[in-house]
């Protein structure tokens, strides 16, 4: 996976939380709004930062990357699957505090 893919993912998830990531919107449907974001804003939406390094990803990716969240808790209330993250992702700076 080329590292700008990887932060664009990474950016996606964070955008996601605030913006779709609700027990009452289930995960496909926050897929397709984060990707028609992303279509019709481009790939800048995603960080305020507006860095131009992120590349591309598809949305099983995105999927993916949100399944293998160990914060992540799934509900299944009336048989539809929700997702609510329960606490802020841990961001990696570049340096380790001792």
């Amino acid at each position: 996976m080329e590292p700008g893919q990887a932060r664009a993912i990474a950016s996606a998830m964070l955008y996601a939380r605030p913006h779709y990531l609700t027990q009452s919107c289930p995960l496909p449907n926050v897929l397709k709004l984060v990707m028609a974001d992303i279509e019709q804003f481009g790939l800048d939406c995603l960080d305020d930062r507006a860095t131009g390094d992120l590349v591309a990803f598809r949305s099983l990716e995105l999927a993916a990357a949100i399944d293998r969240l160990r914060i992540l808790q799934v509900l299944l209330p009336q048989c539809r699957i929700s997702m609510v993250l329960q606490s802020e992702p841990e961001v990696f700076t570049g340096t380790r505090s001792s």
